[in-house]
């Protein structure tokens, strides 16, 4: 299912790796730049694995996080230097039919077909796959038995509402080496997956969209199964407090989550 959701609180999870962050103030560079504390996994003195999340229930997970600072950068005018496979994100203008996202049934039948034409024509796809819990019906060997595919999990991320209050924030997925990542287990009622908590590290580059519109979408590449040298696999994201705009309406976004194949 497509969520659209009013959300408060900056730093909760998303799909992919993740961190928190705290309020920060902004600086002014000749761009929207945002200096902010950004709170990162500290590990367990005996090695002991993160705690685990439980979809569907409260968010009571407690782990230790230590804060480091730095810089969000905001890539107004140079949205075209960031690219999917290059960086692990990647923000394109698309206007939407689609404008209050309340009709679970409707996004279903008009917003989905939009965001499988929009990945193809992004990423030069031959197949998408709309999916989440509710509607997982087939799997993709199911569905193209006899073809080597490849197959990337990207969010497709949409403001509602143009966002100045909680924006999302992306690390370069070039700037966050393997190393810097840790396996915290995803339990649902059905299954267990594995999502990423982030340990400080030098280097970490974070970038942001100010005052992304609705007819700006940022695609997320979560997972990529294909190993490639300088293809980005997966990025770190998560929405940040902008104090100078702690005062605007609260943030609403939808999200997507796709399954892209490619014929190899």
């Amino acid at each position: 299912m497509a969520t659209a959701a009013v959300q408060y609180a900056p730093g909760t999870p998303s799909s992919g790796a993740t961190v928190l962050l705290e309020k920060e103030k902004r600086t002014q560079e000749g761009r929207h730049d945002v200096a902010t504390t950004m709170y990162y996994y500290k590990e367990a003195d005996d090695g002991s694995p993160p705690a685990p999340t439980y979809v569907g229930k409260p968010d009571n997970v407690e782990r230790p996080f230590v804060g480091q600072r730095v810089v969000v950068r905001d890539i107004s005018g140079r949205e075209g230097e960031y690219r999917l496979d290059n960086h692990g994100f990647q923000v394109l203008k698309h206007v939407s039919q689609e404008k209050e996202f309340v009709d679970d049934g409707k996004i279903k039948a008009e917003y989905y077909p939009e965001v499988e034409q929009l990945l193809k024509d992004a990423t030069g796809a031959n197949r998408i796959f709309i999916f989440d819990h509710t509607i997982r019906r087939q799997t993709a060997d199911d569905r193209l038995s006899g073809t080597q595919l490849r197959g990337p999990i990207i969010n497709i991320w949409r403001p509602i509402k143009t966002i100045y209050k909680d924006p999302l924030a992306i690390a370069s997925a070039p700037s966050v080496p393997d190393s810097d990542l840790v396996g915290a287990a995803l339990v649902y009622p059905d299954r267990r997956g594995e999502t990423f908590v982030v340990k400080p590290g030098k280097g970490h580059e974070w970038f942001f969209k100010y005052a992304q519109t609705p007819g700006e979408v940022t695609l997320i590449k979560c997972f990529d199964s294909w190993e490639h040298e300088g293809l980005a696999r997966r990025v770190p994201h998560s929405a940040f407090v902008d104090e100078a705009e702690e005062g605007r309406e609260a943030r609403e976004s939808i999200e997507v989550r796709a399954l892209v194949f490619y014929d190899e």
